[in-house]
């Protein structure tokens, strides 16, 4: 779909708007992850900025992702007397909300911050699959600069098998758009920080990258890979017929070397 500020006049734009609107009004605190990708799409156009702040904080708050709420507190001081009555119509998404509105009234930031830490705290440990969701829907959306920062939210709050998964997901986005580099400069970090069980489904992918174009680098990979587990994947195989093909091009090679020798040789 195409952004607001693509719009090629000024009545397309108006539309697009109201589109906008309208969609946020079926799915507001219904669906969060979509409501915040139309608020994050109307942001940079909708005339009444703080109303967009209001419902991104609020949502950040009931989605439990505090680092993304806390950047929209001096966004909601410009204006913090609306807080009261916007909290009427949409109370915050936490609990002792009534508490937050007072601290917005009173311009205690240090509480409005304190107070957000809190009621994100008790679900830190789900905050990685949340950011994960929420990067997954903003790609799609075609908002590739901030789902990169929410991915790599995800990962920072991600450990085990839930981490490696989010790095896979992530780097398969960086290889569609182009980022083949970027993707094998991340896998390769982050199979250094991993124990070994949870490096083996990034070490295969970073293999598979390399088969191409460094089929040395791919075996290399597949035989540290072979240390961990025997059997895991199909790794034997890839093993046997990247071996081969080192042997074969050793082979050809010593054959073109022979022949340039021979050429070299006058009765």
């Amino acid at each position: 779909m195409k952004m607001v500020h693509e719009a090629d006049t000024a009545a397309e734009r108006e539309e697009m708007i109201n589109r906008y609107v309208g969609l946020f009004q079926e799915v507001k605190y219904r669906l969060p992850a979509e409501s915040v990708i139309i608020l994050l799409k109307l942001a940079p156009v909708f005339d009444d900025k703080f109303m967009v702040y209001y419902h991104l904080f609020n949502h950040f708050l009931m989605m439990k992702l505090g680092d993304e709420a806390e950047k929209l507190v001096e966004g909601l001081m410009q204006e913090r007397e609306r807080v009261r009555e916007m909290s009427v119509k949409y109370p915050f998404a936490a609990e002792f909300g009534d508490n937050l509105v007072r601290y917005f009234e009173s311009g205690e930031t240090e509480k409005i911050y304190a107070f957000i830490k809190d009621s994100s705290e008790k679900e830190r440990s789900e905050a990685g699959k949340r950011y994960f969701e929420l990067s997954m829907k903003l790609r799609d959306a075609g908002i590739e600069n901030i789902s990169d920062a929410y991915f790599s939210s995800a990962i920072s709050y991600s450990e085990g098998r839930a981490r490696s998964k989010i790095i896979l997901s992530y780097c398969r986005g960086l290889e569609k758009r182009g980022m083949k580099e970027k993707a094998k400069s991340i896998l390769s970090s982050e199979i250094n920080n991993a124990s070994d069980e949870d490096s083996l489904p990034m070490m295969y992918k970073l293999a598979v990258m390399f088969e191409s174009e460094n089929p040395e680098k791919a075996l290399a990979i597949y035989s540290e890979m072979e240390k961990i587990d025997y059997d895991y994947m199909d790794v034997k195989e890839k093993i046997s017929k990247l071996t081969n093909y080192k042997n074969k091009y050793k082979i050809d090679k010593l054959t073109e070397e022979s022949r340039k020798d021979d050429s070299n040789i006058h009765f």
